[in-house]
């Protein structure tokens, strides 16, 4: 029991706990001890915020006994317009006393905002971008030269492929790769999942380099992308 303090558990990419292995009775398990019906006593210094991604949100209703404790517990989130994108460009690096090229973070907006999902890759962009600042002011050739918020992700992921598979072999980095995610109809529906050392044997060493990057010669990548998140408090 807490005794004069509060606590916030934080869940994020609350979608694994419906990709993983468990069964579907494990599941559900886990989920109604972790979500207290709605007619239950709560503690009121305990909070639970779950992020969720919303094409996960029919499979975790599906379950039984879920959807009445999701009630009036759940805010759903819509991706960003391009005002508040740039805001959010913006003001970062405002604070740090950094600028961009007139009209650059207008038109970084505006590349985020025709793709569905597109924060993670914007994040990604903009820590590449940000390593390339001259005098405290970041350039349209700077961001050019990444590929943009669409090419930035890929063109690092390319880079980085080459070089495991020059010097370990692309039949394994394939192989390592495809052990850390799962689709259950395509790539926009995929998870990532956790890679046991057990099942990767030798090539453990291969998931290492890519969990940490500092001990290589590239910088780190983020997750995938995720469409827009459904966000469940209990």
């Amino acid at each position: 029991m807490l005794t004069g303090r509060r606590l916030a558990l934080i869940a994020d990419q609350f979608e694994e706990v419906l990709s993983g292995s468990a069964d579907r009775a494990e599941q559900l398990e886990f989920l109604q001890r972790l979500l207290p019906p709605a007619d239950v006593a709560q503690d009121p210094d305990v909070r639970l915020v779950a992020t969720l991604r919303a094409d996960f949100l029919p499979d975790l209703l599906e379950l039984p006994d879920i959807g009445p404790r999701l009630q009036d517990r759940q805010l759903n989130v819509s991706p960003l317009d391009e005002a508040a994108l740039i805001r959010v460009i913006v003001e970062p690096a405002e604070v740090a006393g950094v600028t961009f090229t007139p009209g650059l973070a207008e038109a970084i907006a505006a590349e985020a905002s025709r793709a569905a999902g597109s924060l993670p890759l914007l994040e990604f962009t903009l820590t590449e971008l940000w390593s390339l600042q001259h005098d405290r002011r970041l350039s349209f050739d700077s961001y050019q030269g990444l590929g943009g918020v669409s090419g930035a992700l890929n063109q690092h992921a390319e880079k980085v492929y080459r070089l495991l598979a020059q010097q370990l072999g692309e039949p394994r980095i394939r192989r390592v790769l495809l052990s850390m995610v799962r689709a259950r109809g395509g790539a926009t529906s995929a998870v990532r999942v956790t890679a046991h050392r057990t099942h990767l044997a030798k090539d453990w060493y291969i998931a290492q380099l890519l969990a940490d990057p500092s001990s290589a010669s590239w910088s780190s990548a983020p997750a995938a992308p995720t469409p827009r998140r459904s966000r469940t408090r209990p």
